[in-house]
């Protein structure tokens, strides 16, 4: 009966999701009228011809198709727009691997922490990208709005029981900065709503009977919004998304080849191709924290003394504690853990190396597993903490 549960809350989440990205593209191209070619739209947005044809019943001549022909044309449009980018195989398994990845994550943080834990885990992946996502332009900000998140979010999971607010401030704070930095007004309603989340549980008991339904929709939120959707909150910089346009033309003409941090070519077009770069996904799970300024041609001591390489660098040997402690620890499902990091590292793989082949937007969208390394943070020192107090009272 359990299983069968399970299975329902996964279709729910297919299905939560799939509805959602539908809703992110109408509000991109209908309710907000953004004006673009009808090339750079193909390329942005999948399903597009499709979404024309239910709205605006645009005159498409589906006769001169043979009907096996019409039939794959409906498919491939209903993948589109499930995928969010004109099909390839490995887009159209993304969404259901981010789906299974974030059930696992929720599960996972769940079995270690509690019901709280596990919820605001969610709500951090969730909310990540609404916040990296807005300084695509500036390195900087971004590097500071990445900061801001993962503090806000260790304050949540380690210190809401002793410094609530503490954590309430560094949230008001956040928010200045948004106002500061970006008056982005789709963004902003965004940052107060999950404020308002956030609060919630902090202060609030779970009631198990709402968890499962409140997942569903942070999994469905998380699952749902494609790389290019982010920018539909940032209607005033219409330039952005005409850029983007043309480096997921430029991707996809260069048949899902890119390069990641370690300036790897990476060739995932065969499954050969794709299985021998696993180890290398590895390896930039554990240097996703280093920034991409690493990079750039500095001397070791310039890169090391950058005022935002330095909590980067901190946050990194927490990480690397929380993982040693987790691993560890007797009672934990280390296989468990091992099939998540695969998995996460695995979808992000894909997903830098089909998008964009730019180093800059390659860390930032790496930057995305930031709430997965909180549960290690939080672990570690939680943990810790535990075994000191343990000999203590011994």
């Amino acid at each position: 009966m359990k299983a069968l549960n399970n299975k329902k809350l996964i279709l729910g989440i297919l299905i939560s999701a799939t509805l959602l990205r539908v809703l992110f593209l109408i509000l991109k191209n209908y309710y907000f009228n953004l004006d673009y070619t009808e090339d750079e739209l193909n390329y942005a947005i999948g399903g597009q011809h499709l979404i024309d044809h239910w709205l605006h019943n645009k005159n498409i001549d589906f006769f001169e198709f043979k009907s096996i022909d019409k039939g794959f044309y409906y498919l491939n449009s209903i993948l589109e727009i499930i995928v969010g980018n004109n099909i390839t195989a490995l887009q159209t398994i993304s969404i259901f691997s981010w789906t299974l990845g974030s059930y696992i994550l929720f599960k996972l943080v769940k079995l270690i922490f509690s019901n709280r834990e596990a919820l605001l885990t969610l709500a951090g992946c969730s909310y990540a990208p609404f916040l990296i996502y807005t300084s695509t332009l500036n390195t900087k900000e971004s590097v500071l709005y990445l900061i801001l998140n993962s503090t806000l979010f260790f304050l949540a999971l380690l210190l809401k029981k002793y410094f609530q607010p503490l954590y309430l401030v560094g949230l008001i704070s956040c928010l200045a900065c948004l106002l500061f930095f970006r008056l982005y007004m789709g963004l902003i309603i965004i940052t107060i709503c999950y404020i308002t989340f956030f609060i919630y549980v902090i202060y609030n008991p779970i009631n198990k009977k709402y968890l499962y339904i409140t997942a569903l929709i942070l999994i469905a939120l998380f699952s749902a919004i494609p790389i290019h959707e982010y920018l539909i909150f940032r209607i005033g910089d219409k330039i952005i998304l005409s850029t983007l346009c043309q480096s997921v033309n430029t991707a996809l003409q260069s048949s899902c080849t890119g390069k990641h941090i370690l300036y790897a070519n990476v060739d995932i077009k065969t499954l050969g191709a794709f299985l021998s770069f696993l180890p290398k996904s590895l390896m930039m799970f554990f240097a996703a924290p280093l920034p991409y300024i690493f990079s750039k041609p500095l001397s070791m001591f310039e890169k090391l003394i950058l005022i935002e390489v330095i909590p980067l660098l901190i946050l990194s040997l927490y990480i690397s504690k929380g993982v040693y402690l987790s691993l560890k620890e007797q009672n934990f499902n280390g296989k468990l853990l091992i099939l998540t990091i695969a998995l996460f590292t695995t979808i992000f793989t894909i997903i830098f190396s089909t998008i964009n082949c730019n180093l800059g937007t390659l860390y930032r969208h790496k930057s995305s597993l930031y709430p997965f390394y909180f549960m290690f943070i939080a672990y570690g020192i939680r943990k810790k903490h535990h075994t000191l107090n343990k000999n203590h009272s011994t």
